[in-house]
């Protein structure tokens, strides 16, 4: 590959994740990057590119490094929104940047607001889910939460859409950008068949757009430019297309899938204006050097991972794809076998962060993209843009076609979807998935690395494993004994975070589901669990009230997939009393005994303190509150390792400061402050890990043991 641009592009990136890696170490991001380069490497690595690497990683470096520090936290923030994903908006203000938090979704890029903000921490992330505090980190902004704030420009660049529109939040997706109107059921259609890329402002969207600029600028051309005026005429389609990408860029709010095709349509120009052959990788390593330089924290987004891979697949691997048609083979078989082609192989670019972060793959993704694609580029988006920015007269006309089209494809979508297929992989698989993409001319070699990434071997477990995840300010515990059966304990707050953290370490299964009790903070993250995976039983304190919503629909659903739930006699069905009488659960191997509190408050501690055997490890109740760890329950247990699962910087200020005083710093382990805690014992020895993105897995002083017995008693 003699792209010295690409290879420059690729040392730029691989310089700005180099500024991570004292917060965030290189197996971490770097290593799939580097990964990906010993894929491309593979077929020639000559000390010319050796050097551009070079060039490019110290450019990378010097990009982050010039960004301005932010500033103390402010209480008001008054500034420019630079780019948003999600409820997370990153805003220029005038004493540095802010990594804003939104309780709704935020406004579009280039939005002046003013904000009432207040300090945030990071977001817990679970072992080996995607780094989401990266991107702060890149962009040396302040994390801040956002509570009131007001949008100081308001004028609008789009006319209202029409109400008689049966899909007028889909058309205004495709032609602003915005997407907030979309139903949840349409927005679970277009993710289960994979067109979800549809509705994002893509390289699908500007091509066409970049594209009908260009003929109309080779019409005028063509009547302006004429006699000795005729070697101008190459300036129409050039500047025609550049134009109408730019345009098209500026209305949408500029996505970075929009900054990678209007710097790819924009070298493309110059290489017709210079009448040089189009280099498929120079092109995508100047729009890829164009947007990191520009915007470093980029570089860690999802948006930018998704296009480059997608579209560096589509490069390497469409000629080897569909080298075999030639002009004898019939037109339509040509159309049918690339399109197919083109929606494969950019699944397959972006399949390391599928199975990595959404961790589902849709199979009807090629058949699916076959008839999408063409009523979105031919009739939907060119519709929705003429009905939103053309002349005023033909507007209902151009709407009403993009409307039906846009309906014929979710009919369409309908009528194929069969829901997804779960994959999941961590950091090693998605590595190995990103040397597939890369292996370009070697199919051998990229099945063999998508079957390692997708079909790892798992050891059998010689001993029992307990697991206390950092899900924030709630409670979660995996147990893991050693016949492979597995216990949940609780499940955190609501998400997938959870399900996605059982799935990365092969967790299919669970046998038996605890719920201490129904607070949101013990069960939320249960629903997306159990709704998933292979549930064996579930025991809770109480059935839920019928008031409870959120619990109802957990024992619903439960009821609806057929597991069996289990009530203990001893519960009361006062929502005032769940503290007290929630599950205590109790349970050893060897010679180390586990204890789960709950939220149990100190009344209950000295019942149980009576008749408590010495533990091991002591999972502190009410996420180490005031009101629990009372002095006799302490010494009963004499406990080597107290755990405290709480939220960084929660708003309880658990563990409280007499707590943690009460059970001693030298034996407490926290997940706000140690991460994601993994305990094993092999009868006599505790082993005792944790993770963070700072250490990954890294032991921790293991206590002396304590002999309590010889017996392995599951129960």
């Amino acid at each position: 590959m003699n792209a010295p641009l690409a290879w420059l592009a690729l040392g730029a990136i691989l310089g700005v994740l180099s500024c991570l890696w004292l917060s965030v170490p290189v197996s971490v991001l770097g290593g799939v990057t580097a990964t990906a380069l010993i894929g491309i490497c593979a077929k020639r690595l000559t000390l010319n590119t050796l050097s551009f690497l070079v060039l490019g990683l110290c450019l990378g470096q010097i990009a982050v490094s010039t960004q301005p520090q932010a500033e103390l936290t402010p209480k008001i923030a008054i500034g420019q929104i630079v780019s948003k994903s999600g409820h997370t908006a990153l805003i220029e203000t005038e004493n540095g940047r802010l990594w804003a938090q939104f309780k709704d979704l935020p406004p579009p890029p280039n939005t002046l607001v003013s904000a009432q903000v207040r300090k945030a921490n990071p977001r817990p992330v679970l072992p080996e889910a995607w780094p989401s505090n990266a991107q702060a980190v890149l962009a040396k902004a302040k994390r801040v939460r956002v509570g009131h704030w007001t949008q100081a420009t308001t004028e609008s660049r789009s006319r209202p859409l029409p109400q008689w529109l049966k899909h007028g939040a889909v058309l205004q997706a495709l032609a602003t950008g915005q997407r907030q109107g979309i139903s949840p059921s349409t927005m679970d259609r277009f993710r289960s068949t994979a067109t979800i890329h549809l509705l994002a402002i893509s390289g699908l969207h500007v091509g066409m757009v970049a594209s009908a600029g260009a003929f109309f600028g080779w019409v005028f051309s063509r009547v302006l430019c004429s006699g000795a005026m005729a070697p101008w005429s190459v300036l129409g389609p050039a500047l025609g297309g550049l134009g109408a990408a730019i345009g098209y860029g500026s209305l949408v709010y500029w996505p970075v899938s929009t900054q990678r095709a209007a710097w790819m349509v924009g070298f493309i120009a110059l290489c017709s204006l210079a009448n040089r052959r189009v280099a498929p990788w120079q092109t995508l390593g100047i729009a890829a050097l164009a947007v990191v330089l520009f915007e470093p924290s980029m570089v860690i987004s999802l948006g930018f991972v998704l296009s480059f891979s997608a579209v560096a697949a589509l490069i390497g691997w469409m000629q080897p794809a569909t080298g075999w048609l030639n002009h004898d083979h019939p037109t339509l078989l040509k159309w049918a076998v690339r399109s197919l082609a083109a929606t494969i192989i950019a699944s397959f670019g972006t399949l390391p962060i599928s199975a990595l972060v959404f961790q589902q793959l849709s199979p009807v993704a090629p058949l699916a993209n076959l008839v999408a694609i063409p009523l979105f580029a031919a009739l939907a988006v060119p519709g929705a843009l003429l009905g939103v920015y053309g002349p005023e007269r033909s507007s209902n006309l151009f709407l009403f076609v993009a409307d039906e089209a846009v309906d014929l494809c979710l009919s369409w979508l309908a009528l194929v979807d069969v829901g997804t297929v779960p994959i999941a992989v961590g950091y090693f698989g998605a590595a190995l998935l990103f040397g597939a993409v890369f292996s370009i001319g070697r199919p051998k070699r990229a099945a063999l690395l998508v079957l390692l990434a997708l079909c790892p071997a798992r050891w059998p477990s010689s001993g029992l494993t307990v697991q206390f995840p950092a899900i924030g300010q709630g409670s979660a515990a995996l147990v893991a004994w050693p016949d492979g059966t597995h216990w949940l304990i609780d499940g955190g707050r609501r998400g997938p975070g959870l399900l996605h953290w059982l799935r990365r370490i092969g967790v299919n299964t669970i046998d038996m589901v605890f719920i201490t009790h129904p607070d949101i903070d013990h069960f939320g993250g249960l629903l997306p669990v159990i709704e998933s995976l292979d549930v064996g039983a579930l025991w809770v304190s109480r059935r839920p009230n019928i008031d409870e919503q959120q619990y109802r629909a957990l024992w619903l659903k439960a009821h609806q997939r057929n597991i069996p739930t289990h009530v203990f006699p001893f519960s009361s069905s006062d929502p005032k009393k769940d503290n007290d009488n929630g599950l205590v659960l109790s349970f050893r191997h060897g010679a180390h005994h586990f204890l789960i509190l709950g939220d149990i408050g100190t009344e209950t501690e000295n019942r149980l303190a009576k008749n408590m055997p010495e533990m091991s490890v002591v999972s502190i109740a009410h996420h180490g509150s005031k009101y629990s760890s009372g002095a006799a329950l302490i010494a009963a247990t004499k406990t080597q390792v107290a755990v405290v699962q709480a939220g960084k910087g929660n708003t309880y200020g658990h563990p409280h400061p007499d707590v943690v005083r009460a059970w001693g710093e030298h034996r407490l382990l926290r997940t706000d402050q140690d991460g994601s805690l993994h305990f094993h014992s092999d009868g006599t020895d505790l082993m005792i890990k944790r993770w963070s993105l700072q250490t990954l897995w890294a032991s921790v002083n293991t206590p002396s043991s304590v002999a309590v017995d010889t017996h392995a008693d599951p129960g």
